[in-house]
């Protein structure tokens, strides 16, 4: 009988053993960059080719946190409060109400006791979360390659969503802002 019971328990092991393994590899989520967030260089000037990216996302409220002229790259953020997307609706909302109680002691005295609850919690009025656009672009080879994502941020600084935003509405638009003729300005020379 116990020699039963050992083989059983081992088996059981083994079984829940099979059940616990972690998969082989990860799930993906990403979706591939539109087809126009990648076009040809038209100038095959460096310096030329950021400064015209610089300034076109300077125009659009993005800071410039990177630049290569040797690589062709440029790496800039900028980033925005949502009202209220603080609030976490999820969460369960503070109970209002009224209650009361009728008891009996010893002694034959009796009490009654009444009370309110009004609720309201801080979490209702909590900081508002925040966007963040991070995107790159980048020409080492004569090739203008495009990536963008978007972040939203509790105030915490847990990330709340996250997103690719390299779509081709986006790639297109950032294209046209990157090669329009500008005037020139002093930095320029």
């Amino acid at each position: 009988m116990r020699c039963w019971q050992r083989v059983l328990s081992v088996a059981g092991a083994v079984v829940l053993t099979g059940c616990a393994t972690s998969p082989t590899s990860l799930p993906s989520h990403a979706t591939p960059p539109a087809s126009e967030c990648r076009w040809a260089l038209s100038d095959e000037g460096g310096v030329a080719h950021v400064r015209r990216v610089v300034a076109a996302l300077e125009a659009e409220g993005y800071s410039i946190r990177h630049t290569d002229t040797t690589l062709r790259v440029v790496s800039a953020e900028r980033s925005r409060i949502l009202p209220g997307y603080g609030v976490n609706f999820y969460e369960a909302w503070p109970r209002t109400g009224v209650f009361g109680s009728y008891g009996i002691g010893r002694g034959g005295r009796s009490s009654i006791g009444f009370g309110t609850s009004i609720g309201g919690g801080s979490y209702r009025f909590a900081p508002d979360a925040t966007r963040v656009e991070q995107l790159s672009v980048v020409a080492p080879d004569g090739w203008v390659q495009v990536s963008a994502d978007i972040r939203i941020l509790d105030p915490d600084g847990v990330v709340r969503e996250s997103r690719s935003a390299t779509t081709a509405s986006f790639c297109s638009a950032l294209r046209q802002r990157i090669e329009q003729p500008r005037e020139a300005t002093s930095w320029d020379e």
